[in-house]
C-alpha cells in the first residue's frame, strides 16, 4: 500500500515489523479571562464565536475573578458555552459573582480556588423611561431572569435560599461553601438521573 491512499494525519512508520499508524488529533485549549465587569453582548463576538466553534476535543477554561455586570454580555457567553461541543471549565480564582456565578455554574466542570468566592442575587435594574415603560421593562426582565435563576441555582441553593434570592436577598459564599455545594449539585443531579421519577 502506497503513503499517498492514507488520510493525511496518519504516518505510517515503516520497519521490518507489522508497521503502525499515528492519528494526528488537534487539541486546542480556549483560555478565556473573565475578570473584569461582564460588558455588553458585543464586547464577547470574537470569544463567543471561538467557543461555539470548538470541537469535542478542545477545552475551553474560563478563567473567573470578576464581580458580575450586565445580562445581556452574560447571555452571550451562556449561549456559546451551552451550545459548545468542546468540554467548558470555570476555573474560579477569586470573586465569582452576579452573572459570572450564573456563567460558572453553566460549564461542565468546576474548580474552586482557595481564595475563591461567590454572590448570589437577583437581578438589578437600571432601565430610564416612562412609568409605563419602566413596569413593563421590569415585569419582562423579572420573568426571563427568573427562569435563569431557577435554571441556574436548582439543587446548588435550597428552594428557600431560592425564594429569598427572587425576593431581593442576597446570599455570599466563601471557597468551601462552593464545594460543598457543589458536591450536593452533582450529588442531587446524579440521583435524578439514575432515578426519572424524582421530582
Amino acid at each position: 500500500m502506497k503513503l499517498n491512499e492514507f488520510d493525511e494525519d496518519e504516518i505510517i512508520l515503516p520497519t521490518k515489523e507489522l508497521p503502525y499508524c499515528v492519528n494526528t488529533k488537534v487539541l486546542n485549549e480556549i483560555i478565556i479571562p473573565i475578570d473584569e465587569v461582564v460588558q455588553e453582548a458585543s464586547y464577547y463576538r470574537n470569544v463567543a464565536h471561538a467557543v461555539s466553534s470548538a470541537t469535542e476535543d478542545d477545552v475551553v477554561k474560563y478563567r473567573i475573578n470578576s464581580p458580575g455586570g450586565r445580562l445581556d454580555g452574560l447571555i452571550a457567553l451562556l449561549h456559546a458555552t451551552v451550545g459548545t461541543q468542546a468540554t467548558v471549565v470555570a476555573e474560579i480564582v477569586g470573586e465569582c459573582h452576579s452573572a459570572a456565578s450564573i456563567l460558572a455554574l453553566h460549564c461542565d466542570e468546576i474548580f474552586v480556588g482557595p481564595y475563591a468566592s461567590m454572590l448570589c442575587h437577583s437581578v438589578r435594574y437600571g432601565y430610564v423611561g416612562k412609568g409605563a415603560d419602566v413596569e413593563a421593562h421590569v415585569k419582562h426582565t423579572s420573568k426571563t431572569t427568573e427562569k435563569l435563576m431557577r435554571e441556574t441555582y436548582t439543587g446548588f441553593l435550597s428552594g428557600e435560599e431560592l425564594d429569598d434570592l427572587l425576593k431581593g436577598r442576597e446570599l455570599y459564599l466563601d471557597s468551601d461553601e462552593i464545594i460543598e455545594r457543589l458536591k450536593l449539585r452533582d450529588e442531587l443531579f446524579n440521583q435524578l438521573g439514575e432515578d426519572n421519577s424524582l421530582d
